[in-house]
């Protein structure tokens, strides 16, 4: 089942904020609130959020020399956001972005034959864009992760309803940057991760890979030991079992998305790092066979928020797993 959990992007939206009020507690320069002269923008519009904060918002652009000409009327005039919707684009300009004030960036329904035209992207926002949306869109030439290298102030990374299939080793260009904390690569098609894809991501606190055709994951391609991570969402994969050692060295993981994938069982091995009354854990949409194998789950406090279903016995189909009764519970 494809079920896309609204509180998985809640609590995204709940991250996002607490990136915004940390950035302006650090680095209250800008308010976000002016707008260039309309004309000097054209055909983009400058738009003030519910929020009360401007955007650029350019739409159906079919060249990039007419984008670089909006993003340098753009300097010097404190603007929060930019965002290129339905558009298609050879790239997005570089050098132009030196002195203008993006905070946040974001790409919906476009498509680039490149994200840039040299090495780094979107030069002059290094130290000062914190946010990265970039949703349903395609590259012809592929995607580069070390245009961003040299980014220090990326917060959070949504890359969603895209085709990378796979997460390039060039990833790491971006684990210099400590700041970043909140990762989203949804819906993807992404059908496999290489051992160490998060590994240098020491500061890492939600990752979310909900909605790919991810068939296997290891220990090694997180942090470890992952002192941050709270939130992982693994729902909507292809996933039928999870390592011993999965969820080992994370002392401030909460919440566990896994739902709508193939798990059989509930491991004591695997779960019992993190198994605590505190603990969030969605695990429904499985193929979960409630034998001796859960007794351990009976025998011990059940986290604060514990939802999934027995897939079998026949007695026991649709069971709900807090229900259960350790007699119930054979081999």
């Amino acid at each position: 089942m494809r079920n896309n959990s609204h509180f998985s992007q809640s609590l995204l939206n709940i991250l996002f904020f607490i990136c915004v009020a940390f950035l302006f507690s650090t680095e209250a320069q800008f308010d976000g609130k002016e707008c260039p002269p309309k004309e000097d923008i054209f055909p983009c519009t400058c738009e003030l959020s519910e929020e009360n904060r401007s955007h650029i918002v350019c739409r159906n652009l079919l060249r990039s020399d007419i984008l670089a000409y909006v993003v340098k009327a753009s300097r010097g005039v404190d603007i929060y956001a930019l965002s290129i919707r339905d558009s298609t684009l050879q790239y997005l300009p570089s050098e132009e972005f030196e002195g203008t004030s993006f905070e946040y960036i974001e790409l919906l329904n476009t498509g680039l034959l490149a994200i840039s035209p040299t090495e780094y992207a979107l030069q002059g926002l290094e130290k000062r864009t914190y946010m990265i949306d970039i949703i349903n869109c395609r590259f012809m030439n592929g995607w580069s992760w070390k245009a961003f290298e040299k980014f220090s102030s990326l917060m959070v990374l949504q890359f969603l309803d895209g085709d990378l299939r796979s997460i390039s080793s060039d990833f790491s260009a971006l684990s210099n940057n400590r700041l970043l904390h909140g990762i989203n690569f949804g819906n993807n098609e992404i059908q496999s991760l290489k051992e160490d894809t998060f590994a240098m991501f020491k500061d890492l606190s939600s990752l979310y890979l909900q909605d790919n055709q991810i068939r296997r994951v290891s220990r090694s391609m997180l942090p470890n030991p992952a002192e941050r991570l709270f939130f992982i969402n693994l729902s909507n994969n292809e996933l039928d079992s999870l390592p011993d050692d999965f969820f080992t060295n994370m002392p401030k993981l909460k919440q566990i998305f896994i739902s709508g994938n193939h798990l059989m069982t509930i491991s004591q091995d695997v779960f019992g790092p993190v198994w605590k009354h505190d603990l969030w854990l969605e695990i429904q949409h499985n193929n979960i066979i409630c034998d001796c194998r859960l007794k351990w789950i009976v025998s011990q406090p059940k986290p604060s928020y514990f939802i999934g279903e027995c897939s079998g016995p026949s007695h026991l189909v649709g069971r709900k797993l807090t229900t259960l009764k350790e007699l119930e519970l054979t081999c």
